[in-house]
């Protein structure tokens, strides 16, 4: 038991503990979750090759190991200090990848994921403004993956992950613009570290149109339009952007074949408006315009065939 003098020891420990406790929570310090991720110890000495992609508020990259090659995907959840209030959460590409840059003394699992991030956003520098991704829409994702694998009967095959979890990065801030439902901008800038969800997929690329054959693109043409058809029957309208598309190369085999991920954005949308299906429309439009171009240019034959979706005007 504690007696007298060891109950003083503890009186005046409390007494300092809990002012650094509340200081701690007012500096957003403590409102990181420490989550672990031990699972990426097999993974930390892989090398990333330059290449990736990034929607919406996720990154993929591509890292090269001894004996396979995998896709790490990163996933930037909407930090504490600004879930609480409504609107959508955007971060500027430039800012990231300046606020996860490498830090002193950081630990290994922690820079393998910044250099994740930081491959991904540098691959997709068309799309300088990401938007943050709520950890309930996190949560939903994998209902919603395993919702579309035994009810869609989708052309192209789920990519589920090998091995995830979620790491508490550290970082010195982070600048959060919020857009509200009148169209307003505002900012914020916390200096809590960020919650990222991190997984890892095996023996998977991320998509790339001109490494493809003819038949290849237009085989993945099909089946991406029969996929968005299926998806559409059940009221989900797929964040269906290219980049949301991974490939990957059977052993003995010479085509590719083609793995959906993403299926958080398809969680937020139950009634979809007005505006939720213009977007998807212009996902839809653009990737198969994309794809239009791409064969054009391998073959000339094709190349004034008449867009199946039409341009914008």
């Amino acid at each position: 038991m504690c007696g007298f003098g060891c109950a003083m020891v503890l009186r005046r420990v409390l007494r300092l503990q809990v002012p650094i406790l509340f200081l701690a929570l007012a500096r957003g310090l403590a409102l990181c979750r420490p989550g672990s991720c031990q699972a990426l110890d097999a993974f930390v000495h892989c090398e990333y090759d330059g290449t990736g992609a990034a929607g919406g508020g996720n990154t993929i990259a591509t890292a090269i190991c001894p004996e396979q090659q995998i896709v790490v995907r990163v996933a930037l959840e909407t930090p504490s200090f600004a879930s609480n209030a409504s609107g959508s959460f955007i971060f500027s590409m430039d800012d990231m990848v300046d606020e996860l840059r490498d830090v002193p003394h950081d630990t290994a699992e922690a820079e393998f994921v910044r250099r994740a991030i930081r491959v991904g956003l540098t691959n997709s520098e068309q799309r300088p403004l990401r938007q943050w991704i709520s950890k309930q829409e996190l949560m939903a994702e994998n209902y919603w993956r395993q919702k579309v694998v035994w009810n869609a009967g989708l052309v192209f095959e789920v990519a589920s992950p090998d091995v995830a979890c979620e790491f508490c990065l550290p970082s010195s801030r982070h600048r959060v613009w919020r857009i509200d439902s009148h169209g307003r901008w505002s900012k914020t800038v916390g200096r809590e570290s960020v919650t990222v969800h991190v997984s890892i997929m095996k023996k998977v690329t991320p998509l790339s149109l001109t490494t493809l054959s003819v038949r290849e693109l237009l085989t993945m043409l099909a089946g991406y339009v029969e996929d968005l058809s299926s998806l559409a029957q059940l009221n989900m309208w797929h964040d269906c952007h290219l980049g949301n598309l991974l490939m990957h190369q059977r052993l003995g085999k010479e085509e590719r074949y083609f793995l959906w991920h993403d299926f958080g954005a398809a969680s937020r949308i139950r009634s979809p408006s007005a505006t939720d299906l213009q977007d998807f429309w212009k996902k839809m439009r653009d990737a198969m315009n994309q794809m239009k171009t791409v064969i054009g240019n391998m073959d000339s034959s094709l190349a004034h065939v008449p867009s199946p979706i039409g341009s914008e005007q």
